[in-house]
């Protein structure tokens, strides 16, 4: 559904934003994740194979949040692709 606007993006710089942005607002309205959580997502704590995001809480409790949507993997494996492995490992996903 989503994946022919990142086909139809130019350049690769439209093509990251684009999946990007899909997969953000993909993740926020289906896992009920919070804002100021997707903001500080790091690429590590994604595991596409589980389809889960590991989220750190208060007190330094860890809870995990499941997504289901193949296209949204495919977005964020795009998105995540245009990145450095040296700004994977320390810079925030989105």
């Amino acid at each position: 559904m989503f994946l022919h606007y990142i086909s139809n993006a130019k350049t690769d710089y439209q093509k990251k934003s684009t999946s990007c942005d899909i997969a953000l607002i993909d993740l926020l309205f289906t896992t009920g994740i919070r804002i100021s959580e997707v903001c500080c997502l790091k690429y590590e704590q994604f595991d596409f194979y589980g389809r889960s995001i590991r989220i750190g809480e208060k007190g330094r409790k860890e809870r995990i949040i499941t997504f289901d949507n193949s296209e949204v993997i495919q977005c964020l494996r795009t998105s995540f692709s245009f990145s450095s492995n040296s700004i994977a490992d320390e810079a925030a996903a989105f």
